[in-house]
């Protein structure tokens, strides 16, 4: 049997910089477990030869042209579904024998939805498809009954069909390495720099790691979609679809090691130093000098352990001798004689402490994404998180403190966002140096805000979602706006407004225009309901 892996476009309009790590792990799983299975990865992210804008898909073409492969699978989050689309109909198109089998968070959503809407999708993956995959394949070799296969929807007879709930796997740990190395790491490792951290920025071979799955927290805008925590099915108007929404009510924690997690390290380290890091073959003999860690959670998966975790990591690290130099010799950053491994993550704010700080520090972490999102108390009381603005507070100053880089995310455009709110926000980005461009609230496919503002959604677009999820590009994107009280173009220029008040530091400035915007909007709402 032969597969052929598609890695869809990811923000067509930036560079490839996160390599596949799903799609690599799963690769990882069949050359470990079922080494008669052949594999190709076409990573149409990194090589950018299709076109996103016109439709075309040469580089796909090539690959569909060059050999006859009995699956193909495709997946990856809702962001990237426009290339998906495009990319399972010139499959069928060009290998109409090869079954098509989607999973990752765009299929897991909406599984339902996506088989109405993607005809050429032969079976869907709700969920880890760690277990599910290798069997589905058996089945699709073998031409068996589909159904035995858990965590599966499929079609018969023209009707689309779920068969069970997959269990998760128990033990993070069963997992292999993801098989970096069939992806075209010279084209990743070219775009390392990303603007977290001094560090982060000025690396030459960062890679993404996953050390964690689940997520315990129950944040209302945030999305389970059964990848991380248990997968339950209900029927909904006659078809059956995950029961979404908020992740952390049935969440599995899971988490690797602290030995697995220094010998991941160690393998990033020793086993790709060949690989150049730009074009003129800079970086051939170089180690992995920063680690993303993509699960978000790193923070909160120490919080269950009862903040043991971390510190057996940096244990581990420091054991064999997996941490900077800079970090040992306690001395400041030198990338011309320093090339880590330095580490980067996400962090929630409720739990951070000035001890766990210090460990993340002594590993070598550079930066901590926090997920603030508001500074108003009614805002993030219903966010459902579990922070409060004095933690908020607390976690940048402790950060900075510690010499991490605090990253804080924000977000506007909340159910409940008014000018008071907005007003609220600016005033907290004054008193604590906040530099931020906001997101404006984004209801993605599987959130609880997603299923219980579904009717308002749709009718920003027609009634139409595909429409919607076709709109689903990039989280600075405004799409549908969760709130009646501002209109899109007002939700824009309120972004640019507070946005350019973090860059220029001119807040009494971005107060006046909010002030004239409000005005405005009452004057129109005022002329709006005196004409009718």
């Amino acid at each position: 049997m032969k597969i052929l892996f598609i890695n869809p476009v990811v923000r067509y309009f930036d560079e490839p910089r996160h390599v596949p790590l799903g799609m690599l792990q799963l690769m990882g799983i069949l050359e470990r477990d079922h080494p008669k299975v052949k594999f190709q990865l076409y990573d149409a992210n990194a090589f950018r030869i299709d076109n996103m804008e016109t439709g075309e898909t040469k580089g796909l073409d090539q690959v569909l042209s060059a050999e006859e492969f009995d699956v193909i699978a495709i997946g990856g989050l809702i962001t990237a579904y426009r290339y998906i689309r495009q990319a399972v109909k010139r499959c069928k198109q060009l290998q109409p024998h090869a079954k098509i089998i989607a999973g990752g968070g765009f299929y897991t959503a909406t599984p339902y939805d996506m088989m109405d809407l993607l005809q050429e999708i032969d079976y869907g993956v709700v969920g880890e498809a760690y277990l599910t995959l290798p069997e589905l394949l058996t089945v699709i070799d073998k031409n068996e009954e589909p159904s035995n296969v858990k965590g599966i929807f499929y079609r018969k007879d023209g009707i689309i069909k779920f068969s069970e709930p997959r269990e998760l796997i128990p033990d993070m740990d069963w997992l292999p390495f993801p098989a970096y190395k069939y992806a075209p790491l010279e084209i990743y490792f070219k775009n390392s720099g990303i603007l977290m951290s001094e560090v982060s920025m000025t690396s030459q071979k960062r890679l993404d790691a996953c050390m964690s799955l689940s997520c315990p927290f129950l944040c209302r805008f945030c999305w389970d979609l059964g990848i991380t925590s248990n997968t339950k099915m209900k029927v909904v108007d006659g078809k059956p679809e995950p029961v979404t929404g908020r992740p952390g009510r049935d969440s599995i924690i899971r988490q690797h090691s602290p030995e697995y997690f220094a010998k991941y390290i160690k393998h990033l380290r020793d086993d790709y130093l060949e690989i150049p890091s730009d074009d003129n073959g800079n970086g051939i003999g170089s180690p992995v000098d920063f680690i993303a860690l993509v699960d978000e959670n790193v923070v909160a998966h120490d919080a269950q352990t009862g903040f043991t975790w971390l510190k057996g990591i940096k244990e581990e690290l420091w054991k064999q001798d997996l941490v900077p130099n800079c970090v040992k010799k306690g001395v400041p950053h030198d990338s011309k004689i320093c090339d880590g491994p330095h580490f980067g993550g996400a962090s929630h704010a409720g739990l951070v402490n000035k001890e766990m700080l210090k460990t993340l520090k002594d590993i070598g972490f550079t930066y901590l994404d926090y997920g603030l999102e508001h500074w108003d108390r009614k805002i993030l009381k219903n966010l459902g998180k579990g922070t409060t603005l004095e933690a908020n507070a607390r976690c940048i100053q402790w950060t900075l403190e510690s010499g991490i880089s605090p990253i804080p995310n924000q977000i506007i455009m909340f159910p409940e966002e008014d000018w008071d709110t907005l007003n609220t926000m600016i005033d907290a980005w004054e008193k604590y140096n906040i530099v931020s461009t906001p997101f404006i609230c984004t209801p993605y496919p599987g959130s609880e805000w997603y299923i219980t503002y579904k009717d308002l959604i749709l009718q920003q677009y027609n009634n139409n979602l595909e429409s919607f999820i076709l709109d689903l590009e990039d989280a600075t994107k405004v799409t549908a706006l969760l709130t009646k009280d501002f209109s899109p173009a007002e939700a824009v220029g309120i972004q640019n407004i507070m946005s350019q008040a973090a860059r220029t530091g001119d807040f009494k400035n971005a107060r006046r225009l909010l002030a004239i915007s409000k005005r405005m909007h009452e004057s129109r709402l005022s002329l709006a309901m005196s004409t009718k």
